[in-house]
């Protein structure tokens, strides 16, 4: 059984930082324009699992009433089919020797981590003093394997999304 530890293990601290810049302004005076910026989020938590004690590897509140009940027959064979289920719906080192490895070998404390990074550039020409053109582009990555507070997920899940945007828009003088 593993007991969640006093003292964290310091090889997965809970911290967060912000990195980022930001940089912009005019190219040609009253006429061409820029921005960029970059931001990243970084995020480090830590995650402890334990399977070997999880109540899955033991029978539930129905199955240990079912299995009372089965006790508490007069029929021997029948108390003995209780006895043989209960075995096999408990998981143990003994019952379940490549099972129980599995999971006391997957149980720990693990780095759940996040990171976030958005790029964005913009450019602005003002042709005339009514007319204008402009663009934007936008590159959004993210990987993450913060496999969450419980043991529902497993420490090997982790995702990757790269997001692209780019638009254009102009603005011309209705009146030519």
């Amino acid at each position: 059984m593993l007991s969640i530890p006093s003292t964290p293990d310091r090889s997965t601290p809970d911290r967060q930082y912000f990195p980022g810049f930001t940089f912009g302004g005019p190219i040609v005076k009253n006429k061409l324009f820029f921005f960029t910026n970059y931001e990243r989020t970084n995020t480090d938590n830590a995650r402890f699992r334990t399977y070997t004690n999880d109540p899955l590897t033991r029978p539930n509140a129905a199955q240990t009433a079912l299995l009372a009940q089965l006790d508490a027959s007069a029929d021997a064979n029948v108390r003995r089919i209780s006895t043989n289920l209960r075995a096999a719906l408990t998981t143990t080192a003994t019952s379940y020797p490549g099972i129980f490895k599995l999971l006391s070998d997957s149980q720990g404390t693990f780095n759940g981590l996040a990171r976030f990074n958005t790029w964005s550039t913009r450019v602005d020409y003002q042709a005339t003093s009514k007319d204008s053109i402009g663009g934007r582009f936008t590159l959004t990555r993210n990987f993450t394997n913060d496999i969450g507070g419980s043991n529902l997920a497993a420490p090997s899940l982790s995702s990757t999304l790269t997001t692209r945007d780019s638009n254009g828009r102009r603005h011309l003088d209705p009146h030519l």
